[in-house]
């Protein structure tokens, strides 16, 4: 696959860092590389600039802060390619900004009239003025308020009646009843939680214009709204954090629309978890055309509880993040995985279950918020993270999960699958760590926005994945027995346990129907002593058994 020149439009090979026909840098297997040229008051302001290349199937919108410079680099989490072989290719973009030099004549006149205005001032004409027969200086005081913004508990959105009636059809929310906990019967998990850290923090204040939306950069799927519904969407955001009653659009969309731009500030800003999408919102619409005027929020906090929960998430993100210093983004997301699986606890019916304060401090969550948390804190530590959420196939539950994006490619993250329910003890089954799509999606349909409109990452590769890396991951035909007896004999040793995954289903029931007297031969053969006894946790959804040894 190969990829066109931004500068000079000629095609070149995939993998190449720089252009070989007028040296523009390229790629470097990780990065697309382009270039920005700004004017002066264009740096100095700062703002959305949208910038085209000849395989980029949309404009990209890079935000520039202000008072850029030149040789400045700006990354942009994803921009969609159209390749060679007519694929489409997701892959994060560097920027360069090249500024024009300032006009000559600027400085000279900001000069005149700083020397115009001292004059003036000499005189009395400027500052002061007359009153009572004296002279009295004039004072301005301005006066700057600012609110916390406020994060999200995003789930499902459910789809809103057409009349201005509040909405009463729930859409499926998303749970993973039937993925998230293995077959067997769990005992109750005694872990503490991590207590997080008390530096003191402050909830964020409004933000400024030029990064209106909380780590931007970060979130591909923004990228990909036309300029229209960007800026539907950043007006929204800014009525969400100021707690707002009601959003009115100035030009009505349909509902279509209206729904996916709510569903965005569920899914992709978790930083908003005091909007409930679960409430009561609800939109009206114009009678005669049909199309959403207005849209009415419903917020599960008040401001003060929102700050309060706010900080305390903020405690925990920035505990983890002074722990993943000069840590490798792998590491990093085996950190978050890590702390998520051991403290929180599945509960659909807890209040901010689905938000990341549920995840994070309030430690009962379920899939929505669990992944919400999970993209919250990866976001945090500089890596991208999206949410998806997909509708059942079978069943009335839907399902919410991630896509990590490492070393310029993403890898499907399911922390939900691993996280056992109050009063339960399963293993950490690592059965939905960077896994392909496929496996993924196997009992859920994505949401008509990840399809239709925007994008949602396919990945096709278990290379990656916990099991691969671990050895335990076995494809179509691949003999499973020797790398079981090693590890049985090896968890004898010390009364733990091990784990398999498999690519096709008729392996995954050979396994179950064999592991038994492969592990009692073993045993025999082994020349082991004691009693030993295991149990076998399995998941049907991800083709992975988890075998608990105990030695007595």
């Amino acid at each position: 696959m190969g990829l066109n020149c931004a500068n000079c439009g000629n095609a070149v090979g995939p993998g190449v860092r720089d252009c070989p026909f007028c040296g523009n840098a390229i790629y470097n297997n990780n990065y697309v590389y382009a270039s920005m040229t700004l004017s002066w008051e264009d740096a100095r302001r700062g703002g959305l600039h949208e910038l085209t290349m000849p395989n980029l199937l949309h404009p990209l919108r890079v935000r520039v802060k202000p008072r850029t410079r030149s040789g400045d680099k700006i990354r942009v989490a994803g921009a969609m390619f159209s390749m060679a072989d007519e694929s489409v290719m997701l892959a994060p973009v560097e920027v360069v900004v090249h500024v024009e030099r300032r006009p000559l004549w600027q400085p000279l006149l900001a000069i005149l009239v700083c020397v115009l205005m001292t004059a003036a001032a000499g005189v009395g004409i400027w500052t002061a003025r007359r009153s009572g027969g004296r002279t009295t200086q004039q004072s301005m005081s301005t006066t700057i308020s600012t609110t916390a913004p406020n994060p999200t508990s995003p789930t499902d959105l459910t789809t809103a009646p057409t009349q201005p009636v509040q909405q009463t059809t729930a859409p499926t929310q998303p749970d993973v009843t039937e993925t998230t906990t293995p077959t067997q019967p769990d005992v109750t998990e005694t872990t503490a939680p991590t207590q997080p850290d008390t530096t003191e923090t402050t909830a964020p204040t409004q933000p400024e214009e030029e990064s209106i939306i909380m780590n931007y950069e970060l979130r591909p799927l923004l990228h990909m709204l036309t300029e229209e519904h960007l800026e539907i969407f950043e007006a929204m955001y800014q009525s969400v954090l100021d707690f707002e009653e009601s959003f009115v659009f100035e030009e009505p969309l349909t509902e279509d629309e209206a729904y996916d731009l709510v569903l965005l500030l569920n899914a992709e800003c978790p930083e908003l978890m005091h909007l409930d999408v679960y409430g009561d919102w609800y939109y009206y619409t114009d009678t005669t055309t049909g199309l959403v005027t207005s849209v009415v929020y419903d917020y599960c906090m008040t401001e003060a509880e929102y700050r309060e929960k706010y900080e305390a998430c903020e405690d925990v993100i920035e505990s983890l993040v002074a722990q993943s210093r000069g840590m490798t983004d792998w590491e990093k997301e085996q950190l978050v995985f890590d702390y998520i699986t051991e403290n929180c606890r599945y509960d659909k019916y807890v209040n901010y279950c689905g938000t990341a304060y549920g995840t994070l401090v309030q430690e009962l969550a379920k899939c929505d918020g669990i992944s919400l948390g999970t993209k919250w804190v990866l976001e945090e530590m500089g890596i991208t993270c999206i949410m998806v959420v997909g509708d059942p196939k079978d069943g009335d539950e839907g399902h919410a999960w991630n896509y990590v994006l490492l070393d310029g490619e993403y890898y499907g993250l399911d922390v939900t699958a691993d996280v056992s329910k109050p009063g339960e003890e399963s293993p950490v089954m690592h059965h939905a760590y960077n896994v392909t799509s496929a496996l993924l999606e196997k009992a859920f349909i994505l949401r008509p926005i990840y399809v239709d409109y925007l994008y949602s990452p396919q990945v096709t590769t278990m290379e990656k994945s916990y099991h691969a890396l671990n050895g335990s991951y076995f494809t179509a035909g691949q003999d499973w027995r020797p790398y079981a007896q090693a590890a049985f004999l090896a968890a004898c040793a010390d009364g733990s346990g091990f784990g398999l995954q498999f690519e096709t289903e008729a392996d995954f029931q050979a396994f179950r129907q064999e592991v038994d007297s492969v592990l009692i031969s073993c045993w025999r053969t082994g020349g082991m002593s004691g009693n030993v006894s295991w149990i076998t946790w399995s998941s049907d959804g991800f083709l992975s058994i988890y075998v608990d040894i105990t030695i007595t």
